[in-house]
């Protein structure tokens, strides 16, 4: 599809380290809540982090469930289940059949494969020896992506009825904008009339050190939440565009600068439209660097570009949902948050928003991966 959508954007729920809500992390942000809590997850690669973003885990009585139910869960298990249950809360015809989900869940529970070690896979698979060598431990067969997974989409269907299509994207920061791209098409295209769509964080744990330290980490303080909201043909804030690519760390700034481009060409804007843009929080100093060179060279400044890293952690697949929510919030006041240069390395400040200006958001999966959205306001 590639002309202009309006698909609204409605019953926002999210769980973060800042409390319950948008509006808990637009204030944070606002006034610098510091919401961290000592470490007690890392150990190894990691363990200098003294402090990581980490949120209560929510029991049986919370989600609404008996407690049997939670014996095979994980904790992002039942994050899931309480962004969902955030989402939906109040909505009356939720469980119809027109209603669909999509999700991004990076549910791993053994290191990803070193992207650096790709090319040797074809040498080493004949020879166990050699695997176990090559990644200092063994590799069980079909153990990377965990039933996890499936277990979540599972209890969020039967929860809230929903029998429309189904789909989870895992595991990596573009997990969550891919859920959301698909559960707007399904929406534009007819096959459901409401689309669930969430995404939770990476769990935090010595696993997370594992997965990530080949990609060249660049210290940034993990974080946990839950963001979910629907998508449907009704509201005042709508998604009108997007775009995905695929990069690699010498064309990178080039893909993701015409992602953006696409992605205002099918909203059928200009960078002048553009009041606000929401910035991804990536892992690797590569990224952010080339991230930032997209962004100068498409919109040269036009407008303030920000992230709310510092207020709940980077997320993973939740953290451009959260970005989604906030120019929600943002759009529905007329307000956006912005750096406020010189007054200290984490001041914001806020100020007015035009209904006519639009959001950019932007996703940059480590591996490559790069989605970014536009969002607007419906003029009345």
């Amino acid at each position: 599809m590639n002309q202009r959508l309006a698909v609204g954007l409605c019953n926002p729920g999210l769980y973060s380290a800042t409390g319950l809500g948008v509006e808990a992390v637009w204030e944070a942000l606002r006034i610098g809540k510091k919401s961290t809590v000592p470490n007690e997850f890392m150990f190894g690669p990691w363990s200098e982090i003294p402090e990581v973003f980490a949120v209560p885990d929510p029991d049986a009585s919370t989600l609404g469930i008996h407690r049997k139910a939670l014996r095979t869960t994980v904790k992002q298990t039942r994050l899931a289940m309480y962004g969902a249950q955030l989402s939906p809360k109040g909505t009356s015809d939720v469980g119809r059949p027109e209603w669909g989900a999509y999700l991004g869940l990076p549910m791993v529970l053994s290191p990803l494969l070193p992207q650096c070690d790709t090319p040797d896979l074809g040498e080493v698979a004949q020879d166990p020896e050699k695997i176990a060598e090559l990644y200092l431990r063994d590799i069980p067969p079909f153990f990377a992506l965990t039933d996890s997974n499936n277990t979540v989409a599972g209890h969020i269907a039967i929860l809230f009825g929903l029998t429309g299509p189904t789909s989870v994207y895992s595991p990596f920061s573009d997990a969550g904008m891919q859920a959301l791209i698909e559960g707007a098409l399904a929406v534009a295209e007819g096959d459901c009339e409401t689309a669930l769509v969430g995404a939770v964080s990476p769990s935090i744990s010595p696993w997370l050190a594992l997965q990530y330290d080949d990609l060249e980490w660049n210290g940034a303080i993990p974080g946990e939440a839950a963001a979910f909201f629907s998508v449907g043909q009704s509201s005042d804030v709508v998604l009108t565009g997007y775009s995905r690519g695929f990069a690699t760390s010498q064309n990178r700034p080039e893909v993701l600068a015409e992602t953006l481009r696409n992605a205002l060409r099918m909203a059928e804007l200009s960078v002048e439209d553009v009041g606000w843009i929401l910035a991804d929080s990536p892992w690797t100093d590569e990224v952010a660097h080339a991230q930032h060179a997209a962004i100068s060279g498409v919109f040269n400044d036009q407008a303030p570009v920000f992230s709310a890293e510092q207020a709940i952690g980077v997320t993973g697949p939740a953290q451009p949902l959260v970005h989604v929510l906030l120019a929600r919030h943002g759009l529905l006041r007329g307000l956006r948050l912005f750096p406020a240069n010189g007054n200290g390395d984490d001041a914001v400040a806020e100020e007015s928003l035009s209904n006519n200006q639009a959001v950019v958001v932007l996703s940059c999966g480590v591996q490559g991966q790069v989605c970014a959205v536009v969002v607007e306001k419906v003029a009345r």
